[in-house]
């Protein structure tokens, strides 16, 4: 199974080309998806996660839930 970030994206989604591109995502790009998560948290609350891969591995993603944001400090492990 695969995602893509179409260049229609932007505007539809709220996020601009320079804002993709700032979180690592690259416009007209697809990506291997390799997991989907639902994860609990300490609060109670849940988040859903997909796991993807960068074929090209260019770019790292640096958004909310990338491997150094803080967010992971919130996860019940």
């Amino acid at each position: 199974m695969c995602c893509c970030i179409a260049s229609q994206a932007e505007g539809v989604s709220g996020l601009s080309s320079s804002d993709m591109l700032s979180m690592g995502l690259i416009n007209d790009h697809a990506y291997s998806l390799l997991g989907a998560y639902t994860i609990k948290l300490k609060n109670g609350s849940t988040e859903r996660l997909l796991y993807v891969r960068n074929p090209w591995g260019a770019k790292e993603w640096n958004g909310k839930w990338s491997d150094n944001d803080p967010d992971w400090d919130l996860y019940k492990s």
